[in-house]
């Protein structure tokens, strides 16, 4: 496999389970990992951290909804702002 794949693999890894743990935000862990051992520029990591957070957005968005969700914040929230 290539290494830059089982190195991501690896920090994604051990920022869920940090943030399993103890309760931090992965994005704390992944953003300066990215700079550091990926090379990435501080933006690029930025971006990054926010574009693997949209799939999990939209499938509980979708799923909220999918459920007759207007009752409830977060489908309200979710629908608001996705407009």
């Amino acid at each position: 496999m290539n290494t830059r794949l089982l190195g991501g693999l690896a920090l994604g890894i051990g920022a869920g389970v940090l943030a399993g743990m103890i309760g931090i935000g992965g994005g704390l862990v992944i953003v300066p990992a990215l700079v550091y051992f990926f090379k990435m520029e501080q933006h690029t990591a930025q971006g990054t951290s926010l574009a693997v957070l949209l799939a999990p957005s939209v499938c509980l968005r979708e799923g909220i909804l999918a459920e007759g969700g207007r009752n409830s914040y977060p489908g309200r929230f979710c629908a608001r702002c996705s407009r």
